[in-house]
């Protein structure tokens, strides 16, 4: 150990000498990390997600379901489990570039399988540290929790949610500030106790102490620093930020240069190759760029670690180093192989890129849009005005909602009450047909629909018939154990199953239709999950836009799952879903969605492999692209 190190402690500038120490190897180390994460450990803790799940659930556990799964001993046991996984992986992966980190600050070098031998050898107090961090994450969020949903209960009962969102009275404003209160509560004492572990790792690895201990003596030497050390972690995220934003700038800007210099008038070949080589280099940046990040952080919480040590006079706990063998230098020949090596492997890669990307940037497929609530406004919701104006703006699909009265009809609406709608606060179930058809259905939007009356699902298939084709999402408040049965009756009386998918949040439901009439098409609507998807027993996917990712429509499609994706509004949104192959959008602008499919079907080859590399860059040409096409829908 320097004699400098051991009088004055380690500041910021120690992160870029240090890392040019150790930046071959570390590299090298990451790179191994994230292809084993990639192809053993993710797979591997997804695995025990889904199986810890299907014990006693369904293959996934989707919206409603998630937070009584969370509840249950099963639950708790699972989440605890996946979430000392994840924690623990990253602390494997931090072991690694700390060790790099110090000993290369003693002077000394860390060969890669001296290394991989400590770090495994630490695995399991590193895991040990995860699964005790998890467990207080848990048990100081607990009360935060249960505070939230005493809020919800005193202040947002008794009505539809839909209507306090629409309206926002005095109580919601409430709740939500509230809410907010409570949110940066938790999140404070989340950012508190990771401040105070954030030595966790080290203080395991160079002072030998027992998972406990280790916690203990983070927060030992975190006492009286905790402003300095959360500080320098603040500094540095926003100094991550930054650097990304610019680097993004940056590629985005070359990217841009490079192909409006190969132009659009040339053969596909050369503009796939060129694609190809940006989509290998830009991704090559941005890897390498987060990999220097990851290295760049773990010297950043070293140097923060020996600072505090040293500050206590605690440096006989700064380690040795592991060994003092001489860096040697490659030969110039070697580096040229090495360079031509580097060369020959970008250009295979290129290579198999574009013939990957002939397929993937140019493969076209039908994209349905389906009326979100029926029809586009100002026709109220779930209405037969509404029905009539998804099918005049040119729709596929009507999605309504539908729950049954007390005497048993099934009607189209979507809130539990008629509150926001017609300003009647009770429940629909308790209410019977007769009582609810006086509802004025369109009282509140445009005078012209004042008047509207409540309608029947069998009303709906009626003027549906031949026209458009109904999305049925069957709405469960409390319990209503005959709607599916009801439902399907109906639907066979009408001969109408061949004209409608049946949807729900419910996956007992759609169960239940599965069994008595497999005829009908089903479709889960997912707004949160855990767990695999593609594994229930359904034809499709109705997915909040959000978690449509491009991986989850292809696994969807390779078990021949359809994918819908709601609420689609915006050109920008519709065109990034198409990319990444959702078959159905679902839209309250059901006209302005046909329009932009239209445009997008209409665009040469070309064309859609240059919008389809942008938007994978989450390049601003790809927003320009939109609003130039927006602007000329306008014009015309």
């Amino acid at each position: 150990m320097s004699d400098a190190l051991t009088t004055k402690p380690p500041t910021w500038a120690g992160v870029v000498p240090n890392f040019r120490k150790i930046a071959v190897r570390a590299l090298i180390y990451e790179v191994g990390w994230k292809v084993a994460t990639l192809f053993l450990l993710g797979p591997l803790t997804t695995a025990l997600l889904n199986t810890a799940i299907a014990l006693g659930w369904e293959s996934a556990v989707t919206n409603g379901e998630l937070l009584r799964f969370g509840l249950s001993p099963l639950g708790i046991a699972t989440l605890a489990g996946f979430g000392t996984l994840v924690l623990g992986i990253q602390f494997f992966e931090q072991a690694g570039l700390v060790i790099l980190g110090v000993n290369a600050a003693r002077g000394g070098k860390t060969s890669l399988r001296e290394l991989a031998r400590l770090t495994a050898r630490d695995m399991p107090r590193l895991l040990a540290i995860a699964g005790l961090q998890v467990l207080a994450g848990a048990v100081v969020v607990a009360p935060f929790l249960l505070l939230a949903g005493l809020t919800y209960w005193l202040l947002l009962s008794g009505s539809d949610i839909n209507y306090f969102l629409t309206y926002r009275p005095p109580r919601f404003l409430a709740a939500v500030a509230i809410g907010g209160v409570l949110a940066a509560g938790a999140g404070g004492v989340l950012a508190w106790l990771y401040i105070r572990w954030i030595y966790a790792v080290p203080a395991s690895l160079f002072e030998g102490h027992s998972p406990i201990g280790a916690l203990r003596a983070s927060a030992v030497l975190v006492r009286g620093k905790a402003r300095k050390v959360f500080g320098s972690i603040v500094i540095w995220q926003i100094g991550k930020f930054l650097a990304f934003l610019v680097l993004a700038y940056v590629l985005d800007f070359i990217s841009g240069m490079i192909l409006d210099a190969v132009g659009v008038h040339v053969p596909r070949v050369v503009v796939l190759s060129t694609v190809a080589f940006l989509v290998v280099a830009n991704g090559a940046v941005l890897a390498v760029a987060a990999m220097v990040e990851s290295i760049s952080f773990s010297l950043l919480i070293t140097l923060l670690y020996e600072s505090s040590l040293l500050e206590r006079g605690e440096a006989k706990h700064l380690p040795p180093p592991v060994s003092a063998d001489p860096v040697k230098r490659m030969t110039r020949r070697r580096r040229m192989a090495v360079a031509f090596a580097v060369v020959l492997g970008v250009a295979a890669v290129t290579g198999c890129e574009a013939w990957v990307l002939a397929h993937k940037f140019t493969a076209r497929h039908l994209v349905l849009v389906t009326a979100h609530r029926a029809g586009p406004k100002p026709a109220p919701e779930n209405s037969l005005s509404a029905l009539k104006a998804g099918i005049a703006a040119g729709a596929d699909y009507a999605e309504i909602d539908v729950q049954k009265t007390r005497d048993g009809v099934i009607v189209v609406l979507h809130d539990e009450d008629l509150r926001r709608l017609a300003g009647v606060a009770k429940p629909i179930r308790d209410m019977t047909f007769d009582e609810a058809r006086m509802a004025d259905m369109g009282a509140a939007g445009d005078p012209k629909f004042r008047g509207e009356k409540l309608a029947t699902l069998e009303e709906f298939i009626e003027a549906a018939r031949g026209k458009i084709r109904l999305n049925i999402e069957l709405k469960y408040y409390g319990h209503d154990p005959t709607l599916a049965k009801d439902v399907v009756a109906l639907l066979r009386k009408q001969n109408f199953t061949d004209q409608c998918i049946v949807c729900s949040l419910d996956g007992v439901g759609l169960a239940e239709v599965r069994v008595i009439a497999p005829e009908i098409r089903l479709g889960s609507i997912v707004s949160v999950r855990i767990g695999d998807l593609t594994r229930l027993d359904v034809d499709a996917l109705s997915l909040n836009y959000r978690l449509a990712s491009a991986g989850l429509v292809a696994s969807a499609h390779a078990r021949g799952f359809d994918v819908m994706a709601w609420d689609v509004d915006e050109a920008q949104l519709a065109v990034r879903l198409i990319n990444r192959g959702v078959d159905n959008l679902i839209s309250d602008d059901p006209h302005a969605i046909r329009k932009v499919i239209a445009w997008y079907d209409g665009l040469s080859d070309i064309e859609l492999i240059l919008l389809r590399f942008h938007d994978w860059l989450g390049s601003s040409t790809f927003k320009k692209i939109i609003k130039k096409e927006q602007t000329e829908a306008q014009g015309d």
